[in-house]
């Protein structure tokens, strides 16, 4: 499992080795499912490629996750750089996972628990399976969560306790559920 906050400037090198640009974001459909990510191309490749590149920012392109070797410490891709015009897509119509982070998480009983602090993806199934969230102070004397020295509690909580994803993250259960699952395998204290 990777989180967003790794991936975010990691280099993506082509298959003959040479480096494409870095990550921005990653992409996902409504269900939950990796597609993609968004690369700031490199200068050099966008023109090899025959990408217009504006005067003040940089090439925004799409690489999907069948595109896609192997991920380490830098994103491997399955093509040599002059074969990746047709695999890069334009920059637009996707959802960003980014666009969670910071996002409030409510409970049922509309009490904020806190906010997503990062996103883990998985990438043996392409999948954003979970949720790394910081707990307000309140929640976690209610939960009776050990309080850090420094800032808030964290715990990862599952996707499946999501209901849904709108201007807010709404889950499926209260601060009483949410104390319950801290002993289940889903949700991890931190």
């Amino acid at each position: 499992m990777v989180c967003l906050s790794e991936l975010r400037k990691m280099e993506v090198v082509s298959a003959d080795g040479k480096l494409v640009g870095l990550v921005e974001d990653a992409t996902i459909t409504d269900k939950w499912n990796v597609t993609g990510f968004t690369i700031n191309v490199d200068k050099e490749v966008a023109k090899s490629l025959g990408k217009k590149t504006p005067l003040l920012a940089g090439v925004h392109l799409e690489v999907g996750v069948d595109q896609v070797k192997a991920i380490g410490d830098k994103i491997i891709l399955l093509r040599p750089v002059n074969e990746l015009g047709e695999h890069l897509k334009k920059h637009e119509g996707v959802y960003h996972v980014s666009r969670f982070v910071k996002m409030q998480v409510m409970g049922t009983e509309g009490k904020v628990l806190g906010h997503v602090q990062d996103i883990q993806l998985e990438p043996s199934m392409w999948k954003m399976p979970s949720l790394a969230i910081s707990v307000e102070r309140e929640v976690m004397d209610h939960m009776k969560m050990k309080k850090p020295l420094i800032g808030r509690g964290q715990l990862t909580l599952s996707m499946v306790h999501v209901n849904s994803i709108r201007d807010y993250i709404m889950l499926n259960t209260d601060r009483e559920g949410l104390a319950r699952l801290l002993d289940s395998s889903p949700v991890k204290k931190q």
